[in-house]
């Protein structure tokens, strides 16, 4: 067999494979994110007050007083949020009981209702993640794709791998017995254990990095994020709501909901 040819095999084969990995569609992770575009969202009026840079509307009632601001889009693992800053004072004579699994967003063409992220469950999903109990949802689909193009890939490379083995058998009369000490010797290098073992410890760094990333993503939800709480008369709360990002929007209105208020915020989309 010419082994020109079957270089030139090879490399088509290869290319094919390159094609197949490069050109397998992102795993959308649910409904609601589209990740070809981030959003822009600011305030359709006025801003009522700015804080560190970050435009905030306001409203006040007879018992709550709340600001609101658009923080920024965030990715969390393979999870998409819209991040919202929340400031809320209890200005009346009774206790409230403020639970941001109450809050909603309501966007625009096309029109959708979507509730905030349970802090509570998600830091419990986190927590199983660090005890090796699950995996996240996002990763284990994301892997199933990933398994698909390792199953397409390996079959090529069998294809290749048969090519290969053809033109040894061709070639194995052009080889002295130099050559083929040289060839074995490749083949049969001691530094593959080496190998090996340089693999176990970047394995095990990637591990230990992974835990911490997930320590940190705990943290922002533990410590950052407005919790069920309940608020006393003259005292204040303040942290992130996040929210699953719409497919579509051209605007959206945040609702915020404690006990009998109940007020929307809103903003623009692009």
């Amino acid at each position: 067999m010419n082994r020109h040819i079957l270089m030139k095999v090879t490399s088509v084969i290869l290319l094919v494979a390159f094609v197949f990995t490069s050109c397998t569609p992102a795993y959308r992770y649910d409904k609601y994110y589209t990740p070809e575009h981030k959003y822009h969202i600011e305030p359709i009026s006025e801003a009522d007050k700015w804080i560190d840079g970050k435009a905030y509307l306001a409203n006040e009632s007879d018992s709550i007083v709340v600001n609101v601001c658009f923080n920024q889009q965030v990715q969390e693992l393979s999870n998409h949020y819209l991040e919202f800053n929340v400031v809320i004072e209890n200005v009346s004579t009774k206790p409230v009981l403020v639970d941001p699994n109450e809050f909603l967003i309501v966007t625009d063409s096309p029109t959708k209702t979507c509730g905030s992220i349970d802090p509570e469950k998600r830091i419990s999903e986190i927590d199983d993640y660090l005890a090796g109990k699950t995996i996240p949802v996002s990763e284990d689909k994301s892997r199933s794709k990933s398994t698909a193009i390792v199953i397409g890939t390996v079959i090529v490379l069998l294809v290749v791998g048969i090519f290969v083995l053809i033109a040894n058998v061709f070639d194995d009369d052009n080889y002295d017995d130099e050559d083929k000490d040289d060839h074995d010797h490749y083949y049969y290098d001691d530094d593959d254990e080496e190998t090996e073992e340089l693999r176990k410890i970047r394995t095990s760094r990637e591990y230990q990095i992974k835990m911490e990333k997930l320590a940190g993503i705990k943290n922002v939800w533990d410590k950052e994020t407005i919790r069920k709480t309940t608020l006393e008369p003259n005292q204040s709360i303040s942290g992130k709501v996040f929210f699953p990002v719409p497919d579509k929007m051209k605007s959206l209105t945040l609702f915020v909901v404690i006990a009998e208020y109940k007020t929307g915020f809103l903003f623009k989309a692009a």
